[in-house]
């Protein structure tokens, strides 16, 4: 957990850098983009518990970048104000 979070809080930040925006519903999305692509099109599903949990883990990385993107962007908007 400690290397995911490390990950992607990098991550968001590259992602804030290159002026790409986040809400719930993208950080949602892209978690689940990341879940089908793992599971279903690369098909994890014949791997069983072990492809699951690799799809899950996708899931919830993406889902995470998203939401720290989110998090930094909150972050950024309040040191603006005065």
């Amino acid at each position: 957990l400690d290397k995911i979070n490390s990950n992607t809080r990098q991550a968001a930040q590259e992602l804030l850098e290159k002026g790409r925006k986040a809400n719930a519903l993208t950080a949602l999305g892209h978690g689940l983009a990341r879940f089908v692509k793992i599971y279903l099109l690369r098909q994890g599903f014949r791997d069983g518990r072990a492809g699951l949990v690799l799809a899950v883990h996708g899931f919830f990385y993406a889902f995470l970048k998203y939401a720290r993107l989110m998090e930094l962007a909150e972050q950024k908007r309040h040191d603006k104000t005065p």
